[in-house]
């Protein structure tokens, strides 16, 4: 996010967090919880690569 601040000037609160995965079926469960542990109590999802770009996944905004 300091990327984001120094470069485009634009602060973020609460971010969600998405971590994209080729495809649900194929998961490997201990690879995903590795990714997700610095996450651990933060908002994060978890989708995968197809579902992703079929516009399912509507993010709520936070008024």
């Amino acid at each position: 996010m300091k990327f984001a601040k120094e470069k485009y000037e634009v602060e973020f609160r609460n971010p969600n967090l998405i971590l994209v995965v080729g495809h649900a079926e194929n998961m490997p469960p201990e690879e995903v919880g590795q990714a997700m542990r610095q996450y651990h109590g933060g908002r994060l999802i978890v989708i995968d690569y197809d579902t992703l770009i079929s516009g399912a996944i509507v993010a709520p905004i936070d008024s």
